[in-house]
């Protein structure tokens, strides 16, 4: 199968220190792999937390034996491993633990299908580029306060979040869902999209931060599926596309003076699908 990838984090016009935090390329030397992560501005130093968490994914991935297991081993592998590193990292660093409050989306191919790992805001973006269908799945949390993977590392910062939000609903791929079932249910952080269910064409599959929601022009926002439809709609997806798009598409709209509050970071892989459907 025929992959390519790229990824680019930008600073937004609300921000002094860029939060974000993106990586693409092959696992293992096979697996194409996209990965995200947004620091939380109200927490101290997440710009070194984000990069915390995207190394150690990648450092984590590239020691599992990916291929041998069920997609939610790989899952309860990766959600145990990365929080022994990430809390290692910050003990060698002399750093407190709030520094990890970012999200982290991951994508990758493994085998026949699409394997996805995430925790926090953002968006995930399949986009066939055959047919130009295209499909945006994101959570909204109560009050943009993300759920962290870094509140499931000590008891207490799961139960602060719970005390905070735990009588309220989220939003799910459109799907109103309550914060308990959210935090407790593991299949709201992960998931498998085969390509079997995917019909033929060249597909890209883009993991965003909720930095593309906060394009703005004077008072007024900008429609956020705009936005998404304007960054993924590739005519070139050799090389560096996601970087020459994005670059392209901040500097048109920047001379109708619109701009981005918060920080982005967009991750993405290129495969193609030919199932016969």
């Amino acid at each position: 199968m025929d992959y390519s990838f790229d990824d680019v984090f930008k600073i937004g016009d609300g921000h002094s220190v860029c939060e974000d935090y993106s990586w693409s390329g092959l696992i293992q030397g096979k697996h194409p792999c996209a990965i995200i992560s947004d620091g939380c501005s109200s927490s101290k130093d997440t710009d070194i937390g984000s990069r915390i968490l995207v190394r150690s994914m990648i450092y984590i991935l590239e020691r599992l034996k990916l291929e041998d297991n069920h997609m939610q081993d790989n899952f309860h592998f990766i959600n145990h491993l990365l929080g022994e590193r990430i809390v290692r990292i910050c003990d060698m660093l002399d750093l407190p633990l709030n520094t990890l409050d970012a999200t982290i989306l991951m994508s990758m191919v493994i085998n026949d299908e699409v394997f996805i790992f995430n925790y926090g805001d953002g968006s995930i973006v399949l986009r066939n580029h055959t047919t130009d269908d295209i499909v945006r799945y994101h959570t909204d949390y109560p009050y943009n306060a993300p759920y962290y993977y870094s509140y499931t590392l000590k008891d207490e910062l799961k139960m602060s979040y719970i005390a905070k939000f735990g009588q309220s609903d989220i939003t799910v791929h459109g799907e109103s869902v309550p914060v308990m079932d959210h935090i407790n249910d593991i299949s709201h952080h992960w998931s498998v999209i085969p390509l079997s269910e995917l019909s033929d064409g060249v597909w890209t599959i883009s993991v965003m931060s909720d930095g593309v929601e906060t394009f703005f022009e004077g008072n007024n926002n900008v429609d956020t599926d705009t936005v998404v439809d304007g960054l993924t709609s590739f005519k070139n997806l050799n090389g560096e596309y996601i970087q020459r798009k994005v670059k392209k598409y901040l500097n048109g709209l920047a001379k109708n003076n619109i701009k981005h509050y918060d920080d982005i970071s967009i991750s993405s892989i290129k495969f193609e699908v030919s199932n016969g459907n």
